[in-house]
């Protein structure tokens, strides 16, 4: 029986290579797994990262990450086993594990007591990726909270011109497109001064892409990949998000303060947005939204700037290894 320090186990496909994150649109909670594997790994951990479906099949080495797709081939013995979030549970019947973790990196979960119930009987702890998620969780066994990674590149500092006129969305799936641009329009129009202001849409997933088509000032981008988001933010003035569903992690609004970007947010739903940045920008107020926007727009000198917090890969897996004993 092959064994490993850490085992990954997801129930999607994505087949992940060295320069995942420098051609694909960051998105998905497997790019969440793929960074923690990835620097485990360059600590010299013996790490498999398991997709249970998708296309891709058999095993890929790259360096001390094995990627297997598919069934299992042979089994395997893991000091710790994390148990992705509403994944199956192909992996139990031939393989071992010392600790099982459930890893909830991107759902609330009060949807998922059921999953939870059929794990208790080997289940170490709970990995919440905030407090806020936590709180919402019918959390089995011991409870940590660790913040989702973000690539070290955007941490890095880097000088290039702001457009004062320019903001960016870009969010998960069907989270706030419809009332961002909404609320873009109404602002817009109300404002002569911001008629000259255009909204990026960036990464728009399963959201309607019409409905950026039909609206004025908006500018419909797309998915892209990773190094142009980062440049995307780094050259807007910041983001316009207005959310309608609870972010447990909010990571464009992590990586729009790494990038030196405003966080203009109307917290409509607001979860754990709060503990992911660091922005007096922030409000659940409509009325302050508006307020703070048209007084902020037209500065790119940083004004409603805070430090942000660090997120970056190799931090958040010092923490994982402190508080999980790994």
């Amino acid at each position: 029986m092959d064994s490993f320090d850490l085992l990954f186990y997801d129930t999607v496909g994505t087949e992940f290579n060295p320069d995942s994150v420098k051609n694909k649109a960051l998105g998905g909670s497997e790019f969440v797994l793929w960074q923690l594997a990835d620097e485990f790994g360059k600590r010299g951990l013996r790490i498999m990262l398991w997709f249970g479906r998708g296309q891709a099949r058999g095993e890929k080495i790259c360096g001390n990450v094995v990627y297997r797709y598919g069934a299992a081939t042979y089994p395997v013995n893991a000091r710790h086993l994390f148990h992705h979030r509403y994944s199956d549970f192909a992996y139990e019947p031939q393989n071992r594990w010392g600790r099982r973790w459930f890893f909830c990196s991107d759902f609330w979960g009060n949807h998922y007591e059921e999953v939870l119930n059929t794990l208790k009987a080997s289940l170490s702890g709970t990995i919440c990726v905030s407090q806020w998620q936590a709180s919402t969780f019918p959390c089995a066994g011991d409870c940590r909270i660790l913040p989702n990674p973000i690539p070290a590149e955007a941490y890095e500092s880097v000088e290039v011109p702001r457009d004062p006129n320019v903001f960016v969305y870009a969010s998960a799936a069907l989270k706030g497109l419809r009332s961002t641009l909404e609320t873009w329009a109404a602002f817009r129009n109300k404002y002569p001064e911001l008629r000259e202001t255009r909204l990026r849409v960036l990464s728009p997933g399963y959201d309607d892409p019409s409905l950026a088509a039909a609206h004025e000032g908006v500018e419909l981008v797309g998915a892209v990949p990773f190094p142009t988001l980062l440049d995307e933010l780094r050259r807007a003035a910041g983001i316009f998000y207005v959310n309608d569903y609870p972010e447990t992690f909010c990571i464009v609004a992590a990586l729009a303060e790494a990038c030196g970007a405003r966080v203009h947010i109307w917290m409509r739903n607001g979860g754990a947005i709060r503990e992911t940045v660091n922005s007096p920008l922030l409000t659940a107020d409509g009325t302050q939204f508006e307020s703070d926007f048209v007084k902020y727009y037209r500065s790119v000198g940083g004004q409603g700037c805070t430090e942000p917090h660090d997120f970056s890969t190799p931090h958040v897996v010092d923490r994982w290894r402190h508080e999980l004993g790994i």
